[in-house]
């Protein structure tokens, strides 16, 4: 959100805010509609203040929410160019999504020349809907937009993309983004004030995608578990073999989640798949002395 976008602006130094978004809510929702809000924290606090003020000037609710440590940085995203860009109103996404939703819990998008399918295959049945570039609409929010440098098919879970949906009153337009291997991207733009992007990677399909070098033809259980201890967040990773966990091919890891961050707040793929590399290394070891 730009800082022009709001009547009253001041930031004299970056911060990161690690806010609770569900008590947020709990707390601007009961605001008027014709309230004006103000959220302030001040230096070194560990809490965030929430002050509303009712149109007449007669009533005033001050609320001090206690700020979160997620232990890591700020997680920086890349900048891409991606090779297909589809604009459509937001209403017919959200649509879309809900229909898919109906038929399995993914979506494959394949975009080509001719337009974008959304395809969903489940114990139902299976479905396609088609969209193609409008032309000469007299509402340019009621537009499809296809920009394609190359072809692109892809699949997601459409349970994530249903939440991205709810963003959809904010704009009329989404902008779904698209590139192979790269996590697409939601853009709902608000008015002047700004945006709201959403990334969700593909979903993998098993054996054609193996960064770790598992073997992947192989029945496994993996598990995570996240929890807090002395205000550091950590990871345990657990990967079984067999589902019939007498066996003893399992392997265990526990990691500070911000160990997986560089510096600059970045996420290391490198470091993770090393980490799960190692367990899966362990499993096998157990395997073995369990033989």
């Amino acid at each position: 959100m730009r800082s022009e976008g709001f009547e009253s602006y001041r930031c004299d130094r970056n911060m990161s805010l690690g806010i609770n978004l569900v008590s947020m809510s709990k707390v601007l929702k009961t605001m008027g509609k014709d309230d004006s809000l103000t959220i302030r924290v001040n230096d070194d606090s560990d809490s965030i203040i929430i002050s509303m003020e009712s149109q007449n000037q007669d009533k005033f609710a001050d609320y001090e929410l206690r700020l979160m440590d997620f232990g890591i940085a700020h997680v920086g995203i890349p900048d891409t160019d991606y090779s297909c860009t589809i604009n459509m109103p937001s209403s017919e996404f959200s649509r879309i999504c809900r229909d898919m939703s109906i038929i399995g819990d993914s979506v494959l998008v394949c975009t080509t020349k001719e337009g974008v399918k959304f395809s969903a295959k489940g114990d139902l049945g299976q479905g396609c809907i088609r969209l193609v570039q409008t032309a000469n609409v007299e509402k340019e929010e009621e537009a499809v937009i296809i920009k394609m440098k190359e072809a692109v098919a892809l699949t997601f879970y459409v349970e994530y993309l249903s939440m991205f949906c709810k963003a959809a009153q904010l704009s009329p337009q989404v902008s779904v983004n698209l590139s192979k291997d790269t996590p697409l991207m939601c853009e709902f733009k608000i008015a002047e004030m700004g945006h709201v992007r959403f990334y969700l990677a593909p979903k993998s399909e098993g054996d054609k995608i193996d960064k770790t070098g598992l073997n992947s033809g192989s029945r496994c259980i993996i598990s995570s578990k996240l929890k807090k201890y002395d205000d550091k967040y950590y990871l345990t990773l657990k990967y079984n073999e067999s589902t019939n966990k007498s066996m003893g091919s399992s392997g265990v890891l526990i990691s500070s989640v911000a160990s997986y961050f560089d510096e600059k707040g970045v996420l290391c793929y490198d470091r993770f798949t090393s980490d799960f590399k190692k367990i899966y290394d362990q499993a096998r070891s157990n395997a073995r002395k369990a033989k």
